[in-house]
């Protein structure tokens, strides 16, 4: 029986390095170099944007770009895109059921499907993805508002994995503040994943591929991102973060944005997503991982 080792994000949580990783020591994986070019990716990604709610089942276009050769060597593929976007039409990853269609169907047809998801705490996380979302011209809101959309709707990741292991795969859960903190122990659980088809090191995490917009682009990009034709407003943003250096001190997303939240909103927002992380953890997340989330 094939094995499909799937790698869906989330985003935010060293992705596009573990991508590295796995580019530098299995040719054969699937990233987004490759992914994003295959007809299964254009149908699945043009649907969880513009047809979230209608359900349908990609399997047949994921064989038939991914699945034609006639072995039993392992399919990897690494694709946050396969879980993103994490906040659309005011619903936490609403792509998530059109995944698990997905795993289903290829479980239906034989294959052994394995899944990695990494998470993160949701405060730092949506701030990340808010920060992303600036510095490639998609938001022009300060954070408050962009956070406002959403804190009267369900953010947590309990919703998220439930989806994922109603699939009846091998699903792994991995936090990614274990990276940060216990990087031997992270890559120690990376391998198991994998079943030892990659070799992942501790060195590989030393340093993280993407680097996050500093404190002048984020005001040039507030800026230009309010340009109504966003091609332009992603260029401007892709030529912009090419300048950044190493030692530019990192925007805070509190700095003029956390600071227009009234003391009680602030106070009950990190309540709010604190509770949610916590609930989280006690229902997925086996005890001896509560250490690098608590």
């Amino acid at each position: 029986m094939k094995t499909i080792y799937l790698h869906i994000g989330s985003p935010k949580t060293g992705t596009t390095t573990l991508q590295a990783v796995l580019q530098s020591r299995c040719p054969t994986a699937v990233t987004p170099d490759t992914f994003r070019k295959t007809h299964f990716f254009k149908e699945f990604d043009h649907h969880v944007f513009f047809l979230p709610h209608k359900r349908r089942d990609f399997t047949p276009e994921f064989i038939a770009d991914f699945l034609q050769e006639d072995s039993d060597a392992p399919l990897i593929v690494s694709e946050e895109l396969l879980s993103v976007p994490p906040l659309h039409n005011r619903a936490f990853f609403p792509g998530m059921p059109h995944t698990a269609t997905l795993i289903q169907g290829l479980r239906r047809h034989g294959y052994e499907v394995k899944v990695l998801f990494i998470v993160r705490h949701l405060l730092p996380f949506l701030e990340s993805w808010y920060l992303q979302s600036v510095g490639t011209g998609h938001c022009a809101d300060d954070f408050c508002t962009f956070i406002e959309q959403w804190v009267h709707n369900p953010i947590n990741w309990s919703g998220v994995v439930e989806r994922l292991l109603e699939t009846g795969a091998e699903t792994t859960i991995l936090p990614y503040e274990m990276l940060r903190a216990d990087t031997d122990a992270f890559v120690a659980r990376l391998n198991l994943f994998f079943d030892g088809h990659v070799a992942f090191r501790r060195e590989d995490f030393s340093s993280f591929q993407n680097k996050t917009i500093n404190t002048d682009v984020y005001k040039v990009m507030r800026a230009v991102s309010t340009i109504s034709d966003k091609r332009l407003a992603t260029a401007v943003g892709n030529i912009l973060r090419e300048h950044l250096m190493e030692d530019s001190p990192q925007v805070r997303p509190h700095e003029g944005s956390h600071a227009a939240l009234s003391p009680i909103f602030r106070e009950a927002l990190t309540s709010l997503l604190f509770s949610a992380d916590s609930a989280f953890a006690v229902r997925h997340l086996p005890q001896e991982l509560w250490k690098y989330w608590m």
